[in-house]
């Protein structure tokens, strides 16, 4: 029998496990890439005078933009990835590295999480630099909390990501469950509440405000004072938490099945 690991060594290891060669290296180098582009081109999309008198573009959004791009693509790397170690044994050599099988799927989604946030924090300090270098943004300290609040709460994208493919298991299902949740299921809400009378219409529209897809958007929506938007935002967050909390339930269940990831 292996000796148990430590939940601290089991991370490093699997977050050194992403990077290593048949990890999510080109993945990384991508995100971290785009992530930076992002920053940089909503710096510049705050330029336009046109733009800022339309849908202003705040020193937040410059921040942040290169933070979301990062959790996207990790996102996608994590419902290509994942089926791929399920698939190929890696797992299940995984779970005899490591018998504890909770200790385990805590520990890959915390390396997962790590990366996207140093990511995140790298492409958001590049946004500083951007903004205060190719525009005439004004840098606010009070807005920094918020900022980083923001970049952590992206990063919630990735663990979901994550837990959907340890449960889910297939890539195209991934993908086709996760498009839903995000985008069809608070569209099609949203527009079925507005064919609706009285009572009816607003119940829809209160499923569509509770779907995953609107709920991470305005949770990602971080307030940078302390008025009235606090408490939507609050409760949008709260909605995150649960979001999370119940799919990394469901594919911790299946995770510590017996068998599980033996192929």
């Amino acid at each position: 029998m292996v000796r148990p690991q430590t939940f601290r060594t089991v991370v490093s290891a699997e977050t050194l496990k992403l990077w290593a060669p048949g990890g999510i290296r080109v993945w990384i180098v991508v995100a971290g890439v785009l992530g930076c582009a992002a920053g940089v081109i909503t710096a510049l999309l705050s330029r336009d005078e046109n733009l800022q008198a339309a849908t202003p573009v705040t020193f937040v959004d410059v921040l942040t933009s290169g933070a979301m791009v990062v959790s996207l693509i990790l996102s996608l790397a994590a419902c290509h990835y994942v089926p791929r170690e399920i698939t190929g044994g890696v797992i299940i050599t995984s779970k005899y590295l490591v018998p504890r099988s909770g200790l385990l799927f805590a520990a890959r989604v915390c390396s997962w999480l790590l990366v996207s946030l140093l990511l995140g924090i790298a492409t958001a300090v590049l946004g500083v630099a951007s903004a205060l270098t190719l525009t005439t943004l004004r840098f606010d300290l009070e807005t920094l909390p918020s900022t980083l609040v923001a970049v952590v709460l992206s990063c919630s994208l990735v663990a979901l990501a994550h837990a959907g493919a340890a449960w889910l298991q297939r890539g195209a299902v991934i993908v086709a469950v996760g498009m839903t949740l995000l985008f069809v299921l608070p569209v099609g809400l949203g527009l079925v509440s507005a064919t609706l009378p009285g009572a009816a219409g607003e119940i829809m529209m209160t499923l569509s405000r509770m779907s995953l897809g609107a709920v991470l958007m305005a949770a990602l929506q971080v307030p940078t004072a302390l008025d009235g938007s606090l408490l939507k935002w609050g409760l949008s967050v709260l909605g995150l938490i649960v979001w999370l909390t119940v799919t990394l339930l469901l594919a911790l269940r299946v995770f510590c099945r017996p068998g599980y990831g033996d192929s």
